[in-house]
């Protein structure tokens, strides 16, 4: 019987419902004004104290592991994917999370529907790396390419006021990068022989956190080595094309070394030491055996106690 994952599917609703709620607030209110925090932080509250009370009441009292996981990777791909397009459609805070809503919904719906087909709980987890991967990397490549930030001019009638706004152009960029990762991922998961357990979720998250820390130090390189200033300081971090390219190739560079540094971790029991031959000391014993007629009588013979 495997660990059930109610646990984490529960604490996956109560997640995802804080944020949409805090986002649902900020929607409304202007996120930069600190007097605004305190709503967007209440929406968070309401939406994540509202999740949880129901999904405890709807969430199974068991559900296998692999399968609870499988159920949340939907679920929150689904949501980037609404999230991504949304954005990238109406290049707005609400556009975003109306899509986000409904990618939420059908990505749910969809890992309910294909719960028979859900692989162990290492693949599981590589078709969530390939997803996640693949969206930072379609975030970062569009300053890479040179895209510049969108500039939108909106005026505040209350006050008279001209604000400008930056949004990045992000929302195709991850769309399309989540959408090769989520193919690379499946490929890796449902191809190879369904036999073979396949990578350990550690595994999965050590190479992803190489792949992260890759990325941090070519930001890191970027700034402080080719950023330098004349006084030997590093330059300040603005997000460009050069910062998003460094970022890229340390990324890139980090997972492969994660993906072979980590090549053996799963066959730590592949190769067990073979044990001693069996040996022992004879020792004189009796062995109770039942007689033709019913009755017990004990046997003599010789016992010995090995490793075998």
């Amino acid at each position: 019987m495997q660990r059930s994952g109610r646990p984490e599917l529960i604490g996956f609703w109560i997640g995802i419902s804080a944020v949409g709620g805090g986002m649902a607030v900020a929607t409304r209110l202007d996120p930069t004004l600190p007097t605004n925090l305190f709503l967007i932080g209440a929406g968070a509250l309401a939406g994540g104290i509202g999740a949880g009370v129901l999904s405890a009441a709807l969430v199974p009292g068991y559900i296998r592991d692999n399968l609870a996981l499988f159920r949340i990777g939907a679920g929150w791909i689904g949501d980037l994917e609404g999230l991504s397009l949304g954005l990238g459609l109406t290049h707005t805070l609400s556009g975003a999370w109306v899509g986000g809503v409904a990618g939420l919904g059908v990505g749910s719906v969809a890992g309910w529907w294909l719960d028979d087909h859900a692989p162990n709980y290492g693949r599981v987890a590589m078709i969530q790396s390939g997803a996640f991967l693949g969206a930072l990397a379609g975030v970062l490549a569009i300053p890479a390419m040179g895209f510049a930030l969108k500039t939108i001019t909106t005026t505040e009638t209350t006050t008279t006021t001209t604000t400008t706004t930056r949004i990045p152009r992000v929302g195709w960029g991850m769309l399309a990068g989540m959408n090769v990762g989520l193919a690379a991922g499946l490929a890796l998961a449902y191809l190879p022989d369904q036999r073979n357990y396949g990578p350990s979720w550690q595994r999965v998250m050590l190479i992803d956190l190489a792949a992260l820390a890759g990325g941090f130090t070519g930001a890191l390189v970027q700034m402080c080595v080719s950023g330098q200033t004349d006084k030997g300081f590093c330059a300040n971090g603005d997000i460009g094309p050069k910062m998003a390219r460094y970022a890229l190739a340390g990324s890139a560079i980090g997972l492969a070394t994660g993906y072979f540094l980590t090549w053996k971790y799963d066959k730590h029991g592949d190769n067990v030491a073979q044990s001693s031959p069996a040996r022992g000391v004879p020792l004189p014993g009796a062995l109770p055996v039942q007689t033709p007629d019913g009755r017990w009588a004990l046997v003599p013979g010789l016992v010995s106690q090995g490793q075998f």
